[in-house]
């Protein structure tokens, strides 16, 4: 039973009694597994729930195999330059432990995502534009940052249907799923109904969605511009609809121009997640 944890180790991780933790258990707080031979074992996400749900920290995040990243800036500016280096080395273990860690500590999500993803790939793009990257290197990298996408995703529950709405992605050309990703995970963790429609989106499709969903905040990532006159007429088929159903539209992303941006005044031209963060926040 791979992934669970057994009431010693979440004790540890909570600093609290053994039999603390199996009362949890037995009362239905905290949910729990049974083995073959009846023995209690605790999926991580069942953890990090109930910490939210009673305030409590982890106190001791080693004990789930999660490697504490120390309080001090200068300890987590190392713990960010070891995430640059696991993924360049395609160490999927170590960055996805050392990323879970920031959250469990209590960063702001926002900064994790900026300086743990985004900073990430821009030293990524560094050593690919200087030719010290194979293909392959490159490949690897987005998977394993696609999977820690995942694993974060997974630590917030489904928010409830009257929660605010929000949808986006990239348009017509762009294929870089990452940043949609992010901001999808973001946005889940602050409580809104936050719906990535992926990537390659044709503009009248992500207008469809936004008059058929009507949202309250509509998405759109940029990484690369395929041809900037297709590029426009998508973002008039999203501003278009976004106006008649009366969402703000943000808009981030390394493609951005400056021409775009003066073209669509409209927008909310963002620099990164923690101005995204402070954005949505204001909305609900």
């Amino acid at each position: 039973m791979a992934g669970l944890y057994t009431p010693r180790q979440v004790a540890q991780a909570f600093n609290v009694s053994e039999s603390s933790v199996k009362r949890w258990c037995d009362d239905g707080r905290l949910p729990v597994e049974k083995t073959p031979g009846g023995h209690r074992r605790i999926q991580l996400l069942s953890i990090l729930e109930f910490s939210k749900a009673h305030d409590m920290n982890l106190i001791e995040p080693e004990a789930l195999g999660i490697p504490y990243t120390g309080a001090s800036e200068n300890q987590r500016h190392q713990a960010y330059n070891s995430l640059v280096q696991a993924i360049t080395l395609g160490d999927r273990e170590t960055y996805t432990q050392l990323g879970l860690g920031l959250v469990l500590e209590g960063r702001p999500l926002a900064e994790v995502l900026d300086l743990g993803l985004g900073a990430t790939f821009e030293a990524i793009g560094e050593k690919w534009s200087h030719g010290d990257l194979e293909v392959y290197e490159e490949r690897l990298a987005v998977q394993i940052a696609a999977e820690f996408l995942l694993r974060v995703k997974m630590l917030y529950p489904c928010p409830e249907e009257d929660r605010p709405l929000a949808v986006g992605g990239t348009l017509s050309g762009d294929y870089y799923q990452l940043p949609t990703q992010a901001v999808e995970a973001l946005l889940l963790s602050m409580d809104w109904n936050a719906f990535s429609f992926g990537t390659n989106l044709p503009g009248l499709t992500l207008a469809k969605a936004i008059e058929n969903r009507r949202p309250r905040l509509v998405w759109v990532s940029i990484s690369w511009i395929d041809s900037y006159s297709g590029m426009k007429m998508d973002l008039e088929h999203v501003r278009e609809s976004a106006r008649r159903v009366g969402a703000p539209v943000v808009v981030g992303g390394h493609g951005l121009s400056t021409q775009i941006e003066n073209e669509f005044p409209e927008f909310q031209f963002l620099n990164n997640l923690r101005e995204l963060q402070e954005f949505a926040g204001a909305q609900i």
